[in-house]
């Protein structure tokens, strides 16, 4: 069901809740779609996975050819639809950086300031990890609620995803 929202943020966003994706057009006419992707399935073989749920990557995409301005509105809103996805406590949220461009580290750089400047250290927690594969090194974070249930089990499961795709 699309539905538009009511947030407090720049931008006019709309929600498909069957597809768990949000999107926005600038005032520029370039169109962004934000989808949380249940990813709990990569948790479920590690030693504590069959305790988790509502584990969710993060995929920020331009959906239209119009060249993307530096907006600060931009940021507002995905911050806004970020916090929006963490009224539910019980959440836990992944970022991998893409590196397909050579740009990951510049992404990680931007992802680690908005949530410095905008999450409270007290509220929520956050850890980093690299892992190499085939295709090269690879930059992740996983962030969830100091309230969540299972603390321990989201930051042990995920160690031993990150571990389980490292490749020398």
């Amino acid at each position: 069901m699309i539905e538009e929202l009511n947030l407090q943020c720049p931008y006019k966003v709309t929600s498909n809740s069957d597809l768990f994706t949000y999107s926005f057009t600038t005032d520029y006419k370039v169109e962004y779609s934000v989808a949380f992707i249940d990813s709990t399935h990569m948790f479920t073989n590690t030693s504590t996975g069959e305790h988790l749920s509502g584990i969710y990557t993060i995929n920020i995409d331009k959906m239209n050819d119009i060249a993307a301005r530096g907006d600060s509105k931009v940021r507002e809103t995905i911050e806004s639809i970020v916090e929006h996805f963490f009224n539910d406590r019980e959440r836990a949220l992944i970022y991998i950086c893409d590196y397909i461009d050579g740009k990951h580290y510049h992404r990680k750089r931007k992802f680690n300031g908005w949530f410095k400047g905008n999450y409270s250290c007290k509220d929520y927690i956050k850890h980093d990890a690299e892992f190499n594969s085939e295709e090269g090194l690879h930059l992740a974070s996983i962030i969830y609620h100091v309230e969540h249930p299972f603390i321990s089990n989201i930051e042990n499961s995920y160690y031993e995803v990150v571990e389980s795709l490292n490749k020398p």
